[in-house]
């Protein structure tokens, strides 16, 4: 993301010797959380802005953090929206729609002032591509820079509208079937959906936002019944969790790789272009954050992934919008499916969220399923910023 969208101040400490009482936010901005030098869970007092967070109970004794974890969960309960679950119906899943349910949801994210900003996170869902049964779009894409929520939605129409007409031709040359779609496309490495991925700059050139400093990652799996192929650039991540012998032991197949621009070949690239790749600098000289992509002796772009759609600045410094393809064949084995903006992914593991979704999906309850990954995220950046990312799920059980 750029640096504009990434920068974020940590709670002043000083901040926690003020009290207040636990009581509801006057508006809908969450309690924040930061952990005190002593190990434990504290809030913040009250901002400018009218949140009312706590330090102490309203009998003016000192908040547990089971106290605290409970008034925050009763918050995330109010704030979460109902995500979309959908079962393909028996029939159709046995002729090989490739999915028995599948969900989604999208959380915006708040600014340095608690307040809810707009979203730039796009989940992807497009079933039955260009009306074959079987081909379906799961993906999501996470926008940056001031325009960054336009980006990711165009990025979205964009490649439905592509690959509807690609599965149209597809059929008037009878390849009729997913299996068929799949074997073309391989025979050419995948080229159509590599030069869609390229073509989305050329595409979006001709739009009248601004695509210079804005951008969005795009991590999309093209569902032929069976056959899986990932598509990505930027740091959205896929992973797909299937048995090991035993139900007991899932193993995790990562359907994507974050592209970081200090990755070996991905900082080859940049550097061969005349880029540079950097952490930003604080005011003291010390390095912060994540590396960076930048243009010789410029203060921009500023941005920390090696690929993505837009932001085309940073494509004069060697950041390119090829996707990386991964494929993967669904067997017995195979379980579901979780591809997730990074703000998810910041401060959850793969583990992590696996071992939530064993237990949904034993009662198949994907819609459960998304809506709590939602709510750990959120829990997770309250603890530890006091910002939040925008949050995206996408979720299929195979």
């Amino acid at each position: 993301q750029t640096i504009n969208s990434q920068m974020s101040n940590k709670p002043n400490e000083s901040r926690l010797s003020r009290k207040s009482t636990l009581k509801a936010s006057r508006n809908k901005s969450p309690p924040q959380v930061v952990r005190s030098t002593d190990g434990k869970l504290r809030r913040t007092n009250t901002d400018s802005s009218g949140n009312s967070y706590f330090v102490q109970d309203e009998q003016g004794k000192e908040a547990t953090e089971d106290t605290i974890k409970s008034h925050l969960n009763d918050y995330l309960k109010k704030e979460i929206v109902n995500t979309i679950s959908k079962e393909a119906k028996p029939e159709s899943h046995k002729k090989g729609n490739g999915y028995r349910y599948y969900g989604q949801i999208t959380k915006a994210g708040r600014n340095q002032n608690g307040k809810e900003k707009i979203d730039q996170d796009t989940p992807l869902v497009h079933l039955n591509v260009g009306g074959v049964p079987g081909f379906n779009l799961f993906g999501v894409l996470d926008g940056h820079g001031s325009q960054g929520h336009f980006v990711s939605q165009f990025c979205r129409d964009y490649f439905i509208e592509v690959m509807n007409k690609y599965a149209e031709r597809c059929k008037s040359s009878n390849l009729n079937t997913p299996e068929a779609i799949y074997n073309e496309l391989k025979r050419t490495k995948f080229a159509y959906i590599i030069d869609a991925f390229n073509k989305a700059d050329v595409a979006m050139a001709q739009q009248k936002f601004d695509y210079n400093f804005s951008g969005t990652t795009c991590n999309i799996v093209f569902q032929f019944n069976k056959n899986l192929v990932c598509a990505s650039v930027g740091d959205s991540r896929g992973i797909l969790v299937f048995d090991q012998g035993d139900k007991k032991n899932q193993g995790i197949f990562p359907l994507s790789t974050d592209h970081k621009p200090n990755l070996p070949g991905e900082i080859d690239r940049i550097k061969l272009h005349g880029g540079v790749v950097e952490q930003m600098t604080d005011f003291e000289g010390n390095k912060v954050g994540p590396e960076r992509v930048w243009k010789a002796g410029c203060n921009y772009p500023g941005l920390a992934m090696s690929r993505s759609l837009g932001d085309f600045q940073a494509k004069e410094a060697g950041v390119i919008s090829s996707p990386q393809i991964v494929e993967y064949t669904i067997t017995r084995a195979s379980k579901y499916m979780i591809i997730c903006s990074d703000g998810v992914w910041e401060f959850i593991k793969n583990e992590q969220v696996r071992d939530m979704g064993n237990a949904f999906f034993m009662k198949n309850d994907v819609g459960g399923f998304c809506t709590d990954l939602v709510k750990f995220a959120m829990h997770s950046w309250e603890q530890f910023d006091i910002i939040r990312d925008d949050i995206t799920v996408v979720c299929v059980l195979i």
